[in-house]
């Protein structure tokens, strides 16, 4: 290169003329890209930015354990201390086969229950996401992430919410997505998933494809699956079965009738609702009523208060009857089902006479059937109690069980919902005392003083 040229170019490098392009272009790319930056980070943090909503357990038996993201660990068994903030990235268990709580998920804004997820005996997951948008006029929804599901769990997405939800589940084979309000049941182990949907329409997704299981279908995906095999519900809710074949077969109910409380506060044909008036006529009966409780649709059965000081006996409660079957006898025939369960989600609010009295039977949830035993030879019944309460003080020595209950009383947290599972009750009778008909389900509450909630009184049948 000739002097003359590295001249020429030390004269086009030191020009103050190209330079001073040189940093306007600069600067106006500069300027361009913090505009962009700024805009679209402003968008986002106005319209997409999430924040946690809040997230609580509560026990509602036994024990359940919480390991923190530190890897700390806490057993949760105090009802009195309920409920407990979860933090995200923890995970919960419950290694033995009576405990069950649950997560509570809720908007901190509106404070609206978005759902609840029941963690079911011998059973885990960690909670990976829970998050909302951070302004109100965002679009996006509720997210909810579940991720290591193992076990059993029970779901209740809450009708009416303000946005769209988003529930993902992830157990060891495939995953579930929820976004639908409804009712749902989930079995996630090593070999197989199992969604149940009752009342809404759920997703269940392997390697990105997913199927749809709409209201009274289940879907199974096994470990060796390339899809889920989608059936109805072998399991046969018998008192919808009778509400629908009394009212319409077009009508969508569960057991305590139609979502919209407001416009109907009775109970679905069938029932039959009493006051038992109390032992001192001058103290007030209880009630029942059809009402909403932490965004479900409940029965309620109340008497007095924990101000109030009533000493006398009373009970309320109902009772559906089944109605005649073809074989020609009172009730309904169970001689076509090889298994029966009886499921009832409640919460015991409040009670004032320990466990369920001095005699057993006096409980604040207590849960009846009439039946026919196969040894019957003239239609004769018989009936089968099991009774809950909340509250046995250390001192108290009452007897946990009445003289029709095969079963102990069971004690659950009070102000706590829980889940009872009869298990199959045709097996738990010797074969000549085994029902063949059922006349009648009553639940009830006795005592002095209470307040207790039913959300699900389900009779299920498996053919």
């Amino acid at each position: 290169m000739t002097q003359t040229e590295n001249g020429q170019k030390r004269r086009w490098s030191y020009n103050p003329q190209n330079i001073a392009w040189l940093v306007l272009i600069t600067s106006f790319v500069l300027f361009c890209v913090l505009c962009a930056a700024g805009t679209f980070g402003a968008y986002w943090f106005f319209f997409e930015s999430p924040t946690p909503i809040n997230v609580r357990l509560t026990v509602s038996r036994g024990a359940v354990t919480v390991i923190l993201p530190g890897g700390t660990s806490s057993v949760m068994n105090n009802p009195g201390e309920n409920p407990y903030p979860i933090p995200l990235n923890s995970t919960l268990q419950i290694t033995d086969s009576i405990s069950q709580g649950y997560l509570t998920f809720e908007d901190g804004y509106s404070r609206q229950n978005l759902v609840t997820v029941f963690l079911l005996p011998n059973s885990t997951f960690r909670l990976d996401e829970a998050t909302r948008p951070r302004f109100e006029w965002s679009q996006r929804g509720y997210v909810v992430r579940l991720g290591n599901l193992s076990g059993h769990f029970a779901v209740d997405i809450m009708d009416g919410l303000n946005r769209p939800i988003v529930l993902n589940m992830q157990g060891p084979v495939g995953a579930v997505h929820l976004s639908d309000s409804g009712s749902y049941r989930l079995d996630a182990v090593e070999q197989f998933t199992r969604l149940y949907s009752g009342s809404g329409r759920g997703l269940i997704e392997l390697k990105g494809r997913a199927w749809q299981v709409n209201p009274g279908y289940q879907a199974v995906l096994g470990q060796d699956q390339p899809e889920p095999s989608i059936v109805p519900n072998p399991f046969e809710d018998l008192i919808v079965q009778n509400i629908r074949s009394a009212e319409s077969p077009a009508v969508t109910t569960n057991s305590l009738g139609e979502p919209n409380v407001d416009k109907d506060k009775s109970m679905p044909l069938g029932w039959g609702c009493t006051n038992q008036a109390a032992v001192d006529r001058n103290e007030p009966e209880g009630y029942w009523q059809r009402a909403r409780l932490d965004g479900l649709i409940v029965l309620q059965m109340a008497r007095g208060g924990p101000t109030e000081k009533l000493i006398s006996h009373a009970e309320t409660g109902c009772e559906f009857y089944f109605t005649q079957n073809r074989r020609g006898t009172v009730g309904q025939d169970l001689t076509a089902y090889k298994a029966l369960t009886i499921r009832l989600k409640m919460k015991i609010e409040f009670q004032d006479v320990y466990t369920c009295g001095f005699q057993g039977s006096e409980c604040p949830v207590m849960l009846e059937i009439e039946y026919v035993p196969a040894d019957s030879k003239d239609g004769s019944t018989q009936v089968w109690r099991q009774g809950f309460y909340a509250i046995r003080p250390s001192f108290d020595s009452s007897v946990r069980t009445c003289d029709t209950c095969p079963h102990d009383h069971e004690q659950i947290s009070p102000n706590a919902w829980y889940i009872y599972d009869s298990g199959d009750l045709l097996n738990q009778f010797p074969e000549a005392k085994r029902p063949v008909s059922l006349v009648k389900v009553r639940v009830y509450a006795s005592g002095h003083q209470f307040n207790a909630a039913l959300a699900e009184i389900a009779v299920l049948g498996e053919k």
